[in-house]
């Protein structure tokens, strides 16, 4: 009779704890206690996820939304010690990558960061692998509060062929058989603020689906910002931008406590994880 035909049943369903995690983190003027408010809800939200999975796999991205690298009034102290963030590193050169808008952070600079690496080695984001995932993440979302709130600009930049060819900053992050989950945190990006992101919300949009080949099923979209309760104004594009995915969450920015929201946000990222088809 010969062995029994070989079919062909598809690939496994489920991510299976394989997931790319991007946070865009707003550098507003404000954004000190929300940061911190981020960084504690954070081990809570990983543990949880990595508990659902036996192959916990994930790489974590983190970047702001401020083209510029440092700070100027830190730049403007050296050689001598600043007076807002005495760590400032006067004699560190940036690269490229760290001026570059959408590209994962390494170094966050200024008044409320690290004013040190958080990150070794080539990547500029946190792998399975990083032996201190929430402490490297803690440090990594530090990102300041000096700078722009071009946050479309970022997500769209860092979702570009450019940053993510070979030889490129993000090089390796977004992979073809991963989920995809974006956490955007920031003030609403208004498209007639003086200095807002370019393009439309559905451009924004476009930009993360294009990445994922045209997959909504492989993209969670997760949004902390300005109040969008009836909101039908067109020129509050993260208000637009965040609901328009099928697998989404969108709350308020100003939450007293992050904690219950980031546990919607993992039940969310597993349940989408268990049900994806990669592609």
């Amino acid at each position: 009779m010969g062995p029994p035909p070989d079919f062909d049943t598809g690939p496994p369903v489920g991510c299976q704890g394989k997931i790319d995690f991007l946070f865009v983190i707003s550098r507003d003027d404000f954004m000190k206690p929300h940061q911190d408010k981020l960084i504690a809800a954070f081990p809570s939200f990983i543990k949880t996820i990595q508990l659902q999975f036996s192959d916990f796999d994930v790489q974590i991205l983190v970047t702001d939304s401020e083209p510029a690298w440092g700070s100027p009034a830190c730049d403007d102290d050296c050689p001598d010690p600043c007076v807002e963030a005495p760590d400032y590193p006067c004699d560190y050169w940036a690269s490229v990558c760290d001026e570059t808008m959408g590209a994962g952070v390494v170094m966050n600079v200024g008044q409320y960061t690290e004013n040190k690496p958080c990150l070794e080695g080539p990547r500029r984001y946190i792998t399975a692998d990083t032996p201190d995932i929430p402490g490297t993440f803690e440090c990594l979302a530090r990102v300041g509060v000096v700078g722009y709130n071009k946050m479309g600009d970022a997500l769209v930049a860092a979702m570009s062929p450019k940053l993510n060819k070979v030889g490129g900053c993000n090089e390796g992050f977004f992979r073809d058989d991963a989920l995809l989950m974006v956490t955007l945190i920031g003030p609403e990006d208004n498209s007639d603020a003086p200095a807002g992101s370019n393009g439309t919300w559905q451009e924004w949009m476009q930009a993360a689906v294009d990445r994922k080949k045209g997959d909504l099923d492989a993209i969670v979209m997760f949004g902390l910002t300005d109040d969008c309760i009836g909101s039908q104004n067109p020129k509050h594009r993260i208000c637009k931008t965040v609901p328009a995915f099928p697998h989404s969450l969108l709350q308020l920015l100003t939450s007293e406590d992050y904690g219950p929201i980031f546990e919607q946000a993992a039940e969310l990222a597993i349940d989408t994880c268990n049900a994806f088809v990669p592609g």
